[in-house]
């Protein structure tokens, strides 16, 4: 039973790490585009490629996880 809730446990926080990761690449967006559009085309066009790539990736790791876990959860309601 108590593997039960550890797997609950993990799919509740990578539920909550795929929320903040959006949420903190949004803010970093946000942050960075008035410094971002003071830079030449081809600067500004790498220093976004780059930073979307990273938290692109860094998404997909996390909802990775997050579905290995689910499919453990989901396992022990079967």
């Amino acid at each position: 039973m108590s593997e039960f809730f550890l797997c609950l446990v993990q799919v509740v926080g990578a539920a909550a790490a795929i929320t903040l990761t959006i949420y903190l690449c949004i803010k970093l967006d946000l942050w960075l585009k008035p410094i971002i559009e003071k830079l030449e085309r081809k600067e500004r066009w790498i220093w976004l490629w780059a930073m979307r790539t990273i938290c692109v990736s860094h998404a997909i790791v996390i909802v990775y996880v997050a579905v290995t876990h689910a499919g453990e959860y989901f396992r022990f309601l079967a």
